[in-house]
């Protein structure tokens, strides 16, 4: 139950499409600014989106992204909530996000070192993660480059681990540490 309840979340917050698509559907004309309107007067409780505010020339515009915020953080809240079922919703959802069908890196070699194949992975999960962060920072309020850089991060090094443990169990060499000469 979980999980069906934070998988709607998951895919506004981790899939570029939907994300895109919501920021789209969210995007409106603003009417003319109002005589020395300064949005930044009417932004109280969402001081740390303040960044987000610059662009709302009127107070429709900063109800319009205060809404965005406020949808954001209860779909960050719901998927805290669900535990382990939201980070599989969020697993879920970034799986689906088709940056992923974007080949980005080399092929990988049969007889290649598991270092080797290990850095391969990596590489290509930085690229594509690094787009998917791109177009999600672009496209959500709540979303901070802090996070995006974490979660390239992650990504990178949870790849590199993992291809380097697929190199190894294909056949590769794991390289073994220097041992220092005797005198």
């Amino acid at each position: 139950e979980a999980y069906g309840e934070s998988i709607s979340p998951a895919m506004r917050q981790m899939n570029t499409v939907v994300s895109t698509y919501n920021y789209m559907n969210g995007v409106a004309a603003s009417g003319e600014a109002p005589e020395d309107y300064d949005q930044f007067d009417n932004i109280a409780g969402y001081e740390d989106a303040a960044g987000q505010f610059t662009d709302a020339h009127s107070p429709e515009d900063v109800a319009r992204v205060k809404a965005q915020v406020d949808k954001e953080r209860r779909d960050r809240e719901t998927i805290g909530a669900a535990g382990w079922a939201g980070m599989a919703a969020s697993f879920t959802a970034g799986l689906l996000d088709p940056m992923l069908l974007f080949p980005v890196g080399g092929e990988l070699k049969f007889g290649d070192s598991a270092l080797r194949t290990g850095l391969a992975t990596a590489r290509t999960a930085a690229l594509a993660t690094t787009a998917q962060e791109a177009i999600l920072l672009g496209t959500q309020k709540a979303r901070s480059p802090y996070e995006s850089a974490a979660n390239i991060t992650a990504s990178t090094l949870m790849a590199g681990v993992l291809g380097l443990g697929v190199g190894a169990l294909r056949g590769g060499r794991v390289p073994s540490a220097p041992v220092a000469p005797k005198i």
